[in-house]
């Protein structure tokens, strides 16, 4: 149960750091030069970055440290085409923050049943 609720908490972290590159990104829509960014798990970046040959089926794929931190980059996710001169798109922003919105309400619900079934163990 302890070990859910981490899983839970670390998910609701990531969730929220997202949202506050989102956020950057909305608030820099008009900024001329700026290119959007977005939040991508360590793992997910380092498969895309360095896909590993695996030459027999008994090969072992490489580790997906998170290190100290979230275990997530920061990556550039827009080339210098919009209107505005940045590489914002505020529409699919916009819809990134609703959707990361609805994973961090249903994350949030699931760490609240997690708390209430941990006491009712607890408590009897």
């Amino acid at each position: 149960m302890l070990e859910e609720l981490q899983t839970l908490g670390h998910a609701l972290a990531v969730a929220a750091f997202r949202h506050r590159v989102l956020a950057n990104d909305l608030a820099n829509s008009a900024t001329p030069g700026f290119r959007a960014q977005d939040v991508v798990p360590f793992g997910e970046a380092l498969a895309s970055a360095l896909p590993l040959l695996q030459a027999d089926p008994r090969h072992v794929g490489a580790p997906s440290p998170d290190g100290d931190g979230l275990g997530v980059l920061v990556v550039t996710t827009s080339l210098l085409d919009s209107p505005g001169g940045s590489g914002v798109d505020p529409d699919a922003t916009m819809a990134a923050i609703a959707e990361n919105a609805l994973q961090y309400r249903a994350l949030a619900g699931a760490a609240s049943l997690e708390v209430a079934i941990a006491r009712r163990a607890i408590t009897g």
